[in-house]
């Protein structure tokens, strides 16, 4: 599996840490994992890290955010998030 720019470690930082930026932003933050890596390729596709990678993204930014909502992708727009999609996913869409 090909590597954006070689550097998995600081696009995941620069991912985990736009994404919060951008939740801590907005009245009522939420975010979406996924439970498989179908589930997520299909919800972004081209994107080449697996829903494992985005569960701990989104592990990371609960952290950091307080009461985050967190719905899985199969439960719909139960979430809802400011970054470029419909609800915060820290994918390579949103890193650029």
């Amino acid at each position: 599996m090909r590597r954006p720019g070689n550097r998995p470690r600081q696009h995941t930082a620069q991912s985990v840490s736009g994404c919060i930026e951008q939740l801590t932003d907005i009245p009522e933050p939420g975010a979406v994992a996924y439970r498989t890596d179908e589930e997520h390729h299909d919800a972004n596709p081209g994107f080449e890290f697996p829903a494992s990678w985005h569960r701990a993204c989104v592990a990371r930014i609960a952290q950091e955010v307080p009461a985050l909502p967190i719905a899985y992708g199969d439960q719909g727009e139960h979430a809802t998030a400011a970054p470029a999609s419909r609800t915060a996913k820290p994918t390579a869409r949103e890193a650029r």
